[in-house]
């Protein structure tokens, strides 16, 4: 096994030392850890998920934004599949971008952030209502006040899955000429939804 593999790729051993920091996480009544990364705390990923946001940006854009891939997050599956979704969809802009918890806190405050969710292979998408940062509970509105972009995500990917809609050709994987099917530092702790019905479940 190459232990020197960056956090863009995920050995086993990787998982361990997170499993101290979940359990500060579920002593304060969270359910994952929100990563953070530098002197900024860009956020990276929640859990092991991949982290999203749709919100109005600075420049009154609505915009559906995710970390980009500079090494610091896994390069996921569904992260790519719910791009390419919104991209099809072109109802408003999509960026890869850095995220800091002073973007996330500055646009709560302003009332631009719509919906904070994490993607991932286990949960697909599972929503956060609230974050818990520097002892102080922010409360996020996600699937409170439309247009459920989250809830969008989840019905798209999991009727593609069992080739219920026209976009099969994002969950087929051609492997040696077979198809597959895609099957559904600082920290701060995460809420999720008690409605997400998968939630209990751990995700990965």
């Amino acid at each position: 096994m190459d232990l020197n593999r960056g956090p863009d790729s995920r050995p086993g051993i990787n998982y361990g030392p997170t499993i101290y920091v979940q359990s500060e996480a579920s002593q304060l009544g969270c359910q994952q850890v929100l990563w953070l990364y530098g002197d900024n705390h860009e956020v990276t990923e929640a859990g092991t998920m991949n982290f999203f946001m749709f919100w109005t940006n600075e420049q009154g854009e609505k915009e559906l934004i995710t970390p980009p891939l500079s090494g610091l997050i896994l390069p996921g599956i569904t992260r790519q599949s719910l791009l390419d979704l919104a991209r099809q969809w072109g109802e408003f802009k999509v960026s890869e971008s850095t995220v800091t918890m002073n973007d996330l806190i500055k646009g709560l405050r302003e009332n631009r952030v719509y919906e904070v969710f994490g993607a991932g292979t286990a949960c697909v998408v599972c929503p956060v209502s609230r974050i818990l940062y520097n002892d102080k509970s922010y409360h996020i509105p996600t699937m409170e006040n439309g247009p459920e972009i989250a809830k969008r995500f989840l019905k798209e990917l999991t009727d593609i899955q069992p080739k219920k809609s026209q976009q099969q050709s994002m969950a087929e994987l051609p492997v040696n000429g077979h198809s597959w099917y895609e099957c559904k530092v600082t920290r701060v702790r995460i809420s999720i939804p008690k409605y997400h019905n998968q939630q209990s479940l751990g995700f990965y």
